[in-house]
């Protein structure tokens, strides 16, 4: 019995032994835990170092080593190195918590080495891309000129060829090929073939744009009645403020017109005449037409006897049919009616036309 008793004693006194040293390994844990997420390694080596002649080292130094390997696995490389380096310095025959040392040091090198292809790659890439960039502003230099707005200071670069292309002034020079003129009047309906030629020239400003028009035409044969010819000069100049695009025009000039011319029955009729008309230019229709209409007025009926009114209006379109760098070929028709207001008639030219020619319109 008393053997017994003995035996029980010493069974409760291992109990409480081993109770109360579970209960002290969980309290450094949980202190440990702390350390680390505080990253205090200092801390930890004092624990270490406490705990140094303690049942219980080799517990804690497994926990550590276990927390480390964690971190790692985390990819907390650094606060795990730091670790992993005191658990080593505290015990040099711990082979666990050197293995891990030994591993972080493989995966920061290996970590080190790829960041440094990454940053070659990049510095290959940049100086590539500095390479390109410079090339484009050796070849910008070559192919353009840079040109300053002096209100704003901003720089644009403008092609070195730009005056072959787009200049401050256009010009256009048309040979109508197909001249056909409708006439109707005091010798009723009589019908005309010709050719005609003009030209043009426009300055444009910042602000206002001016030019010369000059065309003359001549019917040199006659169907269906007499062999009359009749010829017709016209000269102007057209001011008007607007920019390169479509824009109303003033139109000032002169014209010289003959009828008649041949008819031994009756003398020549000839007309000449201020001009003083509206014009609208360059309506644009796609990318290679233009329409231009304009109404001119005659006001030499005044003093023309027997003349009431004398006035003309006109349509034309010109299509770009080949571009070449300092000029296109042109094809331009259209058709223009003159109104005579007679006192014993109404005398009516029209004139429907197809010209071929030459000019820069950019």
């Amino acid at each position: 019995m008393k053997k017994n008793i003995i035996r029980l004693v010493f069974l409760l006194i291992a109990t409480v032994s081993i109770w109360g040293q579970t209960q002290n390994l969980s309290s450094i844990y949980r202190k440990l835990d702390v350390l680390v997420a505080n990253n205090d390694i200092a801390g930890v080596d004092t624990v270490l170092a406490v705990n140094k002649d303690s049942e219980s080292i080799s517990a804690i130094e497994n926990y550590l080593t276990t927390k480390c390997k964690n971190l790692v696995f985390d990819g907390n490389i650094e606060k795990a190195e730091s670790l992993a380096l005191v658990l080593v310095d505290f015990n040099m025959d711990n082979l666990d918590a050197a293995g891990v040392y030994d591993s972080i040091i493989r995966i920061k090198e290996k970590n080190k080495e790829q960041e440094e292809k990454a940053a070659e790659k990049i510095a290959r890439e940049e100086q590539k891309e500095e390479k390109y960039y410079e090339k484009i502003k050796e070849d910008v230099k070559k192919t353009y000129v840079p040109l300053v707005n002096e209100k704003t200071g901003e720089a644009v670069y403008w092609d070195q060829n730009a005056s072959l292309y787009y200049r401050s002034g256009i010009w256009n020079v048309t040979l109508d090929l197909f001249n056909l003129n409708f006439l109707t009047g005091y010798k009723g309906f009589q019908m005309k073939y010709g050719i005609g030629l003009e030209g043009n020239y426009y300055y444009y400003g910042e602000h206002f744009r001016i030019g010369f028009e000059g065309k003359g035409e001549s019917m040199l044969l006659s169907f269906l009645t007499d062999n009359t010819l009749n010829a017709s000069f016209k000269a102007l100049v057209v001011p008007g403020y607007a920019p390169k695009t479509v824009g109303f025009m003033g139109r000032l000039g002169i014209i010289l017109a003959s009828d008649n011319v041949g008819d031994e029955t009756i003398p020549p009729e000839n007309f000449v005449s201020p001009v003083v008309g509206l014009g609208l230019r360059d309506i644009p229709i796609g990318y290679r037409m233009r329409v231009n209409t304009y109404f001119d007025y005659y006001p030499g009926h005044i003093y023309t006897k027997g003349m009431n009114f004398s006035g003309e209006a006109g349509l034309d379109m010109c299509i770009d049919l080949v571009k070449f760098d300092t000029f296109s070929v042109v094809l331009k028709t259209g058709l223009n009616s003159r109104i005579d207001l007679w006192n014993e008639a109404v005398k009516n030219q029209t004139r429907i036309f197809v010209g071929l020619g030459v000019g820069n319109n950019e």
